[in-house]
């Protein structure tokens, strides 16, 4: 629907009360530029990749802030980012009032479908999203999308290209956290997947629940793969059911709530894990592969079901 981009000077766009919506070439593409959205939606439009947003970072850069009641709902994409596609050091701000919901990563038959909520490719990204209340009869979350691999997100990277995701910045108080919700992937990752050594994502007080894996996968809540770095904690002072980091009511064959392997590092604290469902074991971690690093403490897990909660190799806890 609308392409920003500049030249060798990045611009400065504020767009406000608008809905881009029925595209089949995307609803909104970005370089060169920095975007504020404010009130905008991005709804139903197609892609090969980026659905709903398409975000390219090559110098002199590009950068979006989602703010104000914005939201990127029922786009799709061939191969990558449903919702939002960004790549080569783009910049995404997701604020708190927000919503990214009911995006799809279709794949085709050469290719998978990865991040159905967003992409995230070399990208450096701060997500809030997860504001009380409804606008405009959307709840303020990450919610509904599907994937094959990342049904909410999908975060990689390259030598060159390294991925920074914070998920829960600046929160303070009682306000809201990030909410990342319902959301599936046939393979792994149905909240969060999480892949290359370039790789590094933190989750901060934000609540990853009812997200699952369809097929024989793992990764119900969040999968960290490929040397892949992946931090959940809470930085509030107090840890009960409304303010620490909750993992909750995720399924998946493998790793319900967590799954790690071949090589990547997870670190979790501060956070209850909680309902989560393996059919073939580790309901609440899956960690497999001899270089593959889980590491768990203050934590409370509890009510987790399948044949284990904890499935791990000998040499990776």
């Amino acid at each position: 629907v609308l392409s920003i981009g500049g030249g060798s000077v990045r611009r400065q766009v504020v767009l406000r009360r608008l809905t881009l919506k029925n595209s089949d070439g995307g609803g909104l593409s970005v370089r060169a530029a920095t975007v504020h959205l404010e009130r905008v939606s991005l709804d139903r439009n197609h892609a090969t990749s980026g659905g709903g947003i398409y975000i390219r970072g090559d110098a002199p850069g590009a950068e979006l802030h989602l703010s104000a009641g914005s939201s990127v709902t029922s786009n799709t994409a061939m191969e990558y980012g449903g919702g939002i596609y960004c790549s080569r050091q783009g910049l995404v701000h997701l604020a708190s009032d927000t919503g990214v919901i009911g995006n799809i990563a279709e794949g085709n038959g050469n290719a998978l479908g990865y991040g159905g909520g967003l992409y995230l490719l070399g990208c450096t990204a701060t997500i809030n999203t997860g504001g009380a209340g409804v606008i405009g009869g959307l709840l303020q979350n990450i919610s509904n999308n599907d994937a094959n691999v990342g049904g909410g997100i999908f975060v990689s990277s390259s030598a060159n290209f390294p991925g920074n995701v914070t998920i829960g910045s600046g929160l303070i108080g009682s306000g809201p956290r990030p909410l990342i919700l319902n959301n599936t992937a046939a393979f792994s990752g149905g909240g969060i997947a999480a892949r290359g050594e370039h790789t590094t994502v933190t989750v901060n007080d934000a609540v990853v629940a009812s997200n699952s894996v369809t097929a024989s996968g793992s990764g119900g809540g969040v999968s960290a793969s490929e040397k892949a770095r992946v931090t959940i904690a809470r930085t509030r002072s107090r840890c009960d059911v409304e303010h620490c980091s909750r993992i909750s009511g995720n399924s998946a064959a493998r790793g319900g709530a967590i799954s790690v392997s071949d090589g990547a590092e997870v670190t979790v604290s501060g956070t209850r894990i909680q309902g989560n469902n393996a059919t073939a074991g580790g309901s609440a971690y899956l960690a497999v592969s001899e270089d593959t690093r889980l590491h768990s403490y203050n934590n409370v897990i509890v009510g987790n079901t399948g044949p284990s909660v904890v499935q791990i190799s000998p040499q990776n806890i």
